[in-house]
């Protein structure tokens, strides 16, 4: 039986799983954005141009939901195994997604972002947790920065909190889920 149940438990079959999860937890959430007219002005006017938008690794969760509906966007996901699930995740809910981190591959993820955002046009948004995948928390990585600048995008630093939130303390970033109200 335990053998099966690995076999079953797949990247494929886990994202979907998460995925399906994902989008009834925030069916449930009420988002109330602060600034709304300039972050309209930025997230979706196409004369603004690209955007690298940069979270805290804790925040993760919700951002990566909350921008599912933007247009064309790129996300930097680890290459570990944990981050072979998040991958299929995200190319679920539409993003292209860019393999690497800080500690693997991140060189090579950061030039595949600044071609993706430099390939065309279109406006498009880019983001990664900029203290991830391991740390410290909240405390900047260069990366995003050099992407932003590097392809000529806007950096946004975004930010979220909540009423009620699910505080993971023992996590290393301390993840957090939103259960109620987010601005």
């Amino acid at each position: 039986m335990r053998i099966r149940l690995k076999k079953l438990a797949t990247p494929s079959v886990v994202s979907w799983a998460l995925t399906t999860v994902v989008r009834l937890w925030f069916g449930t959430v009420r988002v109330q954005i602060l600034n709304r007219a300039r972050f309209e002005r930025f997230a979706l006017d196409p004369a603004s141009g690209n955007i690298v938008a940069g979270a805290w690794h804790r925040n993760a969760v919700f951002l990566f939901y909350f921008f599912r509906t933007l247009g064309p966007r790129g996300v930097m996901i680890s290459r570990s195994k944990d981050g072979d699930i998040v991958a299929h995740v995200a190319r679920r809910f539409g993003y292209t997604t860019m393999r690497g981190s800080s500690s693997r591959g991140g060189a090579r993820a950061l030039q595949q972002m600044i071609a993706y955002m430099q390939e065309t046009h279109e406006k498009r948004l880019c983001g990664t947790p900029v203290d991830g995948p391991r740390g410290p928390a909240r405390i900047v990585k260069k990366g995003m920065l050099a992407v932003a600048k590097e392809a000529g995008a806007l950096f946004v630093p975004i930010a979220c909190s909540g009423t009620r939130v699910l505080t993971f303390h023992k996590a290393w970033d301390k993840s957090m889920i939103h259960c109620h109200s987010v601005k």
